[in-house]
This record gives C-alpha cells, structure tokens and sequence, in this order.
C-alpha cells in the first residue's frame, strides 16, 4: 500500500545517527585474506565501511595521535584493492585490544567491488588448479569419502523408494509401515555410520599437518560429503550457520529435544544421527553439570547475609539447565539470573522459558539478560557494576571459540566479579582426536580443543585468590575449569 510521507518514519534511538555498514572480513572474503598495512606496517584489519576502516593494535604497538594522517593499503590476497591515505578519528580500547578507526581522505572503498575481486580471484584460481587442489589428500581418507558417500547415496535411493510405496499401499496402514520401516532401517545405518566415522577419524589426522592440507581435506570433504546431509535439519542447519556463527541457540534445541525432525524417513534418521555425533550427544550431559553447580551454589548461599543468590550465565543460549534447575525444584531461595549473550533470540527463548517455569516460585526469581557481546560488556562499567558478587559465574560453549591469550584475560576479568566463596565455572570441549572429523571437515564448525594443562593455563594470572579444579561431565567430553575464590 502506498504511504504519504506523513506516514514515512525513519530511524530511532542510536540508529537515528546514520552511519555506513560496516564489514567483518570473513563477511566479504571467505577463502582469501584481507592484507591491510597502516604507515607501511601489516596490521589486523577488524572492519571496514565506505567511508572508512578499523584495525587492531598489537600488544607492544602504540595508537598513532588523532588526527594524524597515515597511508593505507587494502590486499584481497595477494593483489591490491585499495590505496590511499587516512585520517585517525578514533582510538579505543576495548577488551583484548585497543582499536583505531580510520577515516578514509582520498576515495572511497566500495564493498561490493571488494567483494566481487575476492570472487573472480578466487574463481580464477579453481580454474587454473582445478582438481589438483585435492591430489595431496590421503588416499585412505578418499576411499573413506567415497564409502559414505555411497551410504548416503544407497540408503537415500532405498528409503525415498521404499517410504513411496508403503505410503501408496491402502492395504497397509501408511504411517505406521513406515514409522517400522524406518525403525529397522536406521539401526542398520546408525552401524555403518559409525563404522565410517571411526575410519575418517582416523584417515582424517594427517591432515592436520599443515594448514594447506587442512583446506584442501575440508573443501574435499564439502565437495563429496556435506551436500548429501542436507537435508536433515540438524546437519543443515550446523552448516548454514544462519544466524551467523556456529552452535546458534536453535541448533543447541535439536540437541537437547528429541524430536524426529524431517520431510522423510531418509532425513529423519539422518537428523537422529546427527544428534548422536559425540559433541552433539553429550550437550545434555553438560547441561546436567551445570544443574548440579546452580543446584550446589542456591544451597550453599541459601539465606545467607539476607541477600539474593546471584548467578551469571555468559554467551547463555538457550539457557535451559536454568529452566530446567527451577523446573526439577521444590523451592528455591530468593535467586537473580543474569543472562549475557549476543544473539536477541537466545536472550527471547531463554527469557520467555525461564520465566514460565518461575512463575511456580512464586516471585523469589528474577531474570535480568543484557544484549551484549562479552567484549562490549566487559568495556561497559555501568554493565559490569550491575554485576559484581556473583556467586557462580558459568558459560558452557563460549570458550571452545577463544584463543588461549583471550581466554586467558577473560578469566581474569569475569573472576573479577566473583563474590567471596564464589565460583567460576568454565566449559571447554575437550581434546580428543576421535571427536573432529565431523565438526571440523565436515561442517565448517572450526573449535579450540583444550587438554587439562591447557584448562588450567587460562587461570594463569588467577594466582593465590583461587583453588584452581578440572572437572569433566559424565561423557568425559567437555571439560570444565572451575576457580572458587578464597
């Protein structure tokens, strides 16, 4: 319907302020890097817009003075994209590093066009290649390949043909026939699944050994595997990452329900698989650990000083050993949640279950969620006042993401806000060569596996405040590092 421009409205709040979109380098380039050098000098480029980019300082590295001017020079690959000169407007330090943000005085970098050169290189590359780019992957992890993907092949082709026809025969009763149908065939394909990714685990281990080979085995994986997941919502969604990073709150959902998800039996069972990948099959179990800390710290704090039990979740998702420890409860002390994560919609789905299942405790539970990624919250002293003596602190999935520099200064900062007697309790999943073939070639769902030496090295800079512990849940899967201040 057409609108008068009386009806026309535009921005509100911050948005009001109109600034060009700005661009993380993966969002543009996907298979080349963005090269930017600042006074002749490499740095880490963090974003960039039309009129403008932003970099990261080095640990040693010092701001150049606002208002100076320095040149630049933007690379997609190996070839130059844009030249020029800009202005310093801005220097900010925000947790881990400090931030200089440049305005562009000479032209302008357009986007689209940075895009578009990244495409035609990297196209004119696979051309000039070709198949070669796959000739130094393993031959055992080829023939791997090759056998699941006549697996998925054979048992789609079987299944589509089979589920067709007992669906058409009105002597049968259709649902039922195939629901058995579909029973007997997936105990058959669980078996050979498993066979086939205990030998591409296996196969899969040389490719480690540089990144060049990582590439080409996971591009190679892409290629023959991926597309013949697809079409089980798990797998598919795994992949996609529509949200835009890896383990979304929706994903985390078809882990912890069990709910027989697809159009057919061949994808009903395949999003069943799925949920039965190690990684995937143990969330549940790690969200029980978490119950068992929520459960222990509300005992322990129960009455005490008169104040609220207070407990911080961090990159919180779904949050669900929250609605699950107030839904297994009889009666709960006076207990604040407060809810930190970057996704809008895990914050809504959490919120809204949460407080379903406190309404039973009759106002003795308060939920608090900040819309916030950790690294502005830990930059915003009003956010981290609204915090402070906490008596669990937790985040489950976070940190399988962070390198171990980041990680380490996270540690020590949220460690910060723990009251007296108070925990920290930090998941990771563990390292375990036996667990990686499926995220890591796969899916494109590249993770930071932690050994014990390698949980206990991110509170380095704890010192004596803490009693420093390595807990793992039941799977032995995720480790956890819990540090209870003293």
């Amino acid at each position: 319907m057409e609108q008068s421009y009386d009806d026309l409205v535009g921005g509100s709040g911050r948005s009001v302020y109109y600034r060009p979109r700005r661009y993380r380098p993966r969002a543009l380039l996907s298979r080349l890097p963005a090269r930017l050098e600042v006074a002749g000098l490499p740095v880490k480029l963090n974003d960039l817009s039309m009129s403008g980019v932003c970099y990261q300082l080095g640990d040693a590295e010092t701001a150049p003075p606002r208002g100076s001017v320095v040149p630049l020079q933007l690379s997609v690959g190996d070839v130059v994209a844009f030249s020029g000169r800009g202005e310093v407007v801005r220097s900010q330090s925000e947790f881990p590093r400090t931030k200089v943000a440049l305005r562009l005085l000479d032209d302008l970098i357009e986007p689209a066009v940075i895009q578009r050169l990244h495409d035609k290189l990297v196209f004119e590359d696979a051309i000039r290649r070709g198949t070669d780019v796959f000739r130094d992957v393993a031959d055992d992890y080829k023939r791997v390949c090759g056998d699941g993907a006549l697996f998925l092949n054979h048992w789609r082709a079987l299944l589509d043909d089979c589920e067709k026809n007992l669906r058409r025969d009105a002597r049968d009763d259709g649902p039922k026939a195939v629901r058995r149908f579909e029973e007997t065939a997936e105990e058959r394909m669980r078996s050979e699944w498993e066979e086939i990714r205990r030998r591409a685990n296996e196969a899969v281990a040389p490719a480690f050994a540089s990144k060049a080979l990582f590439l080409a085995t996971k591009r190679y994986t892409e290629t023959q595997l991926t597309p013949l997941l697809m079409s089980a919502p798990i797998w598919r969604r795994a992949f996609e990452k529509p949200l835009g990073y890896p383990g979304d709150y929706r994903l985390m959902n078809y882990m912890y329900d069990p709910s027989r998800l697809g159009k057919t039996a061949f994808a009903r069972i395949l999003h069943q698989l799925g949920r039965e990948e190690r990684l995937t099959a143990t969330v549940p179990a790690r969200k029980d650990l978490l119950v068992q800390h929520i459960r222990r710290t509300a005992s322990r704090v129960r009455g005490g000083a008169g104040r609220p039990v207070r407990i911080m979740s961090v990159g919180a998702g779904p949050a669900r050993e929250i609605e699950e420890y107030l839904e297994t409860t009889p009666s709960v002390p006076k207990i604040v949640f407060s809810l930190i994560d970057q996704d809008e919609e895990a914050l809504s789905f959490a919120h809204r279950r949460i407080h379903h299942a406190a309404l039973r405790h009759e106002g003795r539970v308060e939920i608090h969620c900040r819309y916030v990624a950790f690294r502005q919250f830990l930059a915003r002293q009003e956010l981290l006042d609204e915090v402070r003596d906490q008596d669990l602190i937790y985040s489950a999935g976070l940190f399988d993401y962070l390198s171990t520099p980041v990680a380490r200064m996270l540690v020590t900062r949220l460690f910060e806000l723990v009251a007296p007697d108070g925990s920290l309790v930090l998941g990771n999943a563990a390292d375990d060569a036996h667990v990686k073939w499926v995220p890591e070639f796969v899916l494109d769902w590249h993770m930071i596996y932690r050994t014990e030496p390698d949980m206990r090295e991110m509170a380095g800079d704890l010192g004596e405040a803490a009693k420093i512990e390595i807990q793992s849940d039941p799977s032995k899967a995720w480790s956890f590092l819990v540090a209870r201040r003293l």
